[in-house]
């Protein structure tokens, strides 16, 4: 979880702000199916099919997407947000005296952050291969989350089902964030 990884910038964006708690608690429950055209994600991934994460669920069947086109380089660009957009994004939103710490706390931390979460795309590759996943055939069935808006910052944990040779497969995106008007995830992916 994002806030045992870096305590330091935990401290800094949750028990001082209160304002980036990521925590995923309370709020609206949400599911969704399959993209509304009927395409598998492992197709859409295959034809480099427009990625969206304006909603959680469109995230997470993004993500499955490119977890099935097997493409690390464009996952670790759509799900983590550059550092320049978080620094703006917690500049515009963190108060004048907190502004200094997070920016040293982003500076010291970013490439780290950004390093495990792209560590965790093999990671869940794997283990879902290892449990009989044929990624050539995955396809996103639903997305279970919950959405909490703290402090006019939305945040969600997503539960995502997809499919595979008749089997189903879960994993589990933690700390997401709605930056700018699109999900973005700061922990790794279990």
């Amino acid at each position: 979880m994002f806030n045992k990884l870096f305590p330091s910038l935990a401290v800094l964006l949750f028990s001082s702000l209160v304002v980036l708690n990521l925590a995923g608690c309370g709020g609206n429950s949400s599911n969704e199916t399959e993209n509304a055209n009927g395409n598998s994600e492992a197709e859409a991934g295959t034809k480099k099919a427009e990625l969206t994460a304006s909603t959680p669920a469109e995230f997470a069947q993004s993500i499955v997407a490119l977890l099935a086109a097997n493409d690390p380089n464009e996952f670790i660009k759509f799900v983590f947000p550059a550092k320049e957009e978080l620094l703006a994004f917690g500049l515009k939103t963190i108060s004048a005296d907190k502004r200094d710490g997070f920016v040293e706390e982003i500076e010291k931390d970013f490439d780290e952050m950004r390093k495990q979460v792209l560590e965790s795309f093999a990671k869940v590759r794997n283990e879902q291969a290892e449990k009989g996943c044929d990624w050539k055939e995955a396809k996103f069935l639903r997305a279970e989350y919950e959405t909490e808006d703290r402090h006019g910052i939305s945040q969600a944990e997503i539960e995502v089902t997809f499919s595979a040779g008749g089997q189903t497969y879960e994993f589990e995106l933690d700390d997401c964030v709605l930056i700018n008007g699109r999900w973005y995830t700061l922990d790794n992916m279990r």
